[in-house]
């Protein structure tokens, strides 16, 4: 009867309604959650440049490792007194907003625009990876699996084990359940990858529809240990798996491709590896965040090692520090890699306005975006 009632308000409600109403249902969600107080801590994470320059966490303590590895500082050092870290040098943060704090957001997505032909997108491609594809393509296979019993065997030698070997303790598993409904038409479907013969890989995706625009989502990829055990084996099955899930978006006339989401950590490794595929970020149905509020001096530092992104609404920005001691070649080594898709500001923290030459570094990265991004300078005292 439940299994009913649902079916019938899936097939009376639009999509994109549906998809607002988990909007809504997240984001109260992650409030009610944020709004525990009783149990935040305080904890103080170790310094990343100079004593002074302390980092003071206060929330709940099931967060606290992850606000950790958004700094990339060890979560660990709990703060015996107020006075220990409160000095004009310490960053702060916060599960709820403080003053002057930038709104940090946990987890973003990166999306694919797909309306367009194939080439248009994997041009934009590295000469490596294109090469990869044009080779491989033709010895790959994705065979629809929706059979109970191959779709378990699916999720205990590929989904499960995957997920254990790129997370740890921390993996967050699909349940079976969840699993065996997402692998049905009427929900989404469970590929299982092919090479030669031989099974190598598997995608879980769905769609869902927001703003009247189609999506295809990424919600799982999954390999067996012969595949990511082996370090080079896996970076070509992986970019091959990934490349036909986008490939089977554009053929199916969907409007994005959503790669799924990320640790909001700009220079992270796997923010990166699908920004090289010319996906979007984008702050789509990510409602986790914490309020980072920098310290009075020594901003551009801290940021310079540890760059953050922030929200301002549903705007995604990204803010970079530019020390006065560093020249504009290690300036430019440290950013090079900074020009992601779908930014609506570039905030540089410095002590001093920077040259015309810096300005220009940093507007070339966004010149082949689709949209203009804002390049603004922040001050801060030395």
């Amino acid at each position: 009867m439940k299994d009913f009632v649902y079916l019938i308000l899936r097939q009376s409600v639009s999509p994109s309604l549906r998809f607002a109403l988990r909007e809504w249902t997240a984001r109260l969600s992650q409030l009610a959650g944020r709004l525990c107080i009783w149990r935040w801590e305080i904890v103080r994470f170790a310094a990343q440049t100079t004593p002074s320059n302390t980092v003071i966490y206060a929330g709940r303590k099931e967060s606290r490792k992850l606000a950790a590895s958004l700094r990339r500082m060890p979560a660990d050092g709990v703060l015996s007194s107020f006075s220990d870290g409160f000095l004009p040098h310490f960053i702060l943060i916060s599960e709820l907003p403080v003053p002057h704090a930038l709104c940090v957001p946990q987890y973003l997505s990166t999306v694919i625009p797909t309306g367009v032909p194939l080439e248009s997108i994997t041009n934009g491609y590295g000469s490596e990876l294109k090469n990869l594809l044009r080779k491989q393509r033709g010895s790959y296979t994705a065979v629809k699996t929706t059979e109970p019993q191959e779709v378990d065997r699916i999720e205990n030698t590929m989904l499960r084990p995957y997920t254990v070997a790129r997370h740890d303790n921390e993996a967050v598993q699909l349940t079976t359940t969840t699993v065996r409904k997402f692998s049905q038409p009427e929900f989404g479907r469970l590929d299982t990858v092919f090479l030669h013969g031989e099974a190598v890989a598997c995608h879980l995706g769905c769609a869902f529809a927001h703003r009247n625009k189609r999506y295809w989502h990424s919600l799982r990829f999954g390999y067996p240990e012969s595949v990511f055990a082996d370090r080079k084996r896996y970076s070509d099955i992986n970019s091959m798996n990934t490349y036909m899930a986008l490939e089977w978006a554009v053929q199916n006339g969907f409007d994005y491709y959503d790669m799924g989401i990320s640790k909001a950590i700009p220079d992270g490794g796997l923010i990166q590896w699908k920004k090289r595929r010319k996906g979007k970020l984008d702050a789509l149905g990510n409602h986790g965040c914490f309020y980072l509020r920098l310290p009075d001096v020594g901003a551009p530092d801290f940021l310079y090692t540890s760059p953050v992104f922030s929200l301002e609404g549903n705007e995604i920005c990204l803010h970079l520090g530019l020390p006065a001691t560093l020249d504009s070649d290690t300036i430019k080594a440290r950013y090079r890699e900074m020009g992601f898709g779908g930014l609506s500001r570039l905030y540089l923290h410095c002590v001093r306005e920077p040259s015309q030459a810096s300005l220009t570094l940093f507007r070339n990265l966004y010149l082949q975006q689709d949209r203009p991004t804002d390049v603004k300078t922040v001050l801060h005292p030395s």
